[in-house]
């Protein structure tokens, strides 16, 4: 047998000229520019053809609902929902609450006949009211009179469409005139 490259004689079998040192399989006609570029060119091609399934797998359907007081007082406040996320969500329950140094938590339940299912990409105004007494208040007019001053949390709990349950939480300076014996304590 000869070899491809120099022509001189080299033993049948051999994958190596001992001669001129160049392979004799089919891998001479493979430099490596050639077969990096074969390589990309298929890498390419098969991102291009799965990128549908690698990003549904990535793409998580949820929910981001945010709540956001717009305008408050102790009758009642107003709050924008707004669901950043990919599916509904519909509001459960909702709550003011002042944590206490103990542990608990003293919580004001609100109420509005306006919360029902949150669209995804959208936003509503909802006004809401405590479903007994006064709520605390951001306004420091009543900073005088105040019994109970902190960071209290307006919090919208929601079911998403999967069923996946969640809780958006904004916190805002508060000031409450009287604790009423109704407010439930945690």
């Amino acid at each position: 047998m000869h070899c491809h490259f120099c022509k001189k004689y080299i033993r049948a079998g051999a994958r190596k000229c001992h001669h001129c040192g160049s392979r004799q399989s089919f891998l001479k006609w493979l430099d490596a520019p050639a077969f990096l570029l074969a390589f990309i060119v298929a890498w390419v091609t098969f991102l291009a053809a799965a990128a549908p399934l690698i990003l549904d797998i990535w793409k998580r359907s949820y929910a981001d609902v945010a709540a956001t007081i717009v305008a408050s007082d102790k009758e009642g406040m107003q709050i924008l929902l707004s669901n950043r996320g990919s599916i509904g969500a519909g509001v459960t329950r909702a709550y003011v609450s002042i944590p206490k140094e103990d542990g608990k938590a003293i919580t004001w339940p609100i109420d509005s006949k306006e919360w029902g299912l949150l669209e995804a990409g959208k936003s509503k105004l909802v006004t809401a009211s405590p479903k007994f007494g006064q709520l605390p208040v951001r306004d420091d007019s009543y900073r005088e009179q105040e019994i109970i001053t902190g960071n209290c949390n307006l919090v919208v709990e929601f079911t998403s469409a999967d069923g996946h349950q969640n809780r958006a939480v904004s916190n805002y300076e508060c000031y409450m005139i009287t604790l009423a014996p109704w407010v439930e304590i945690h």
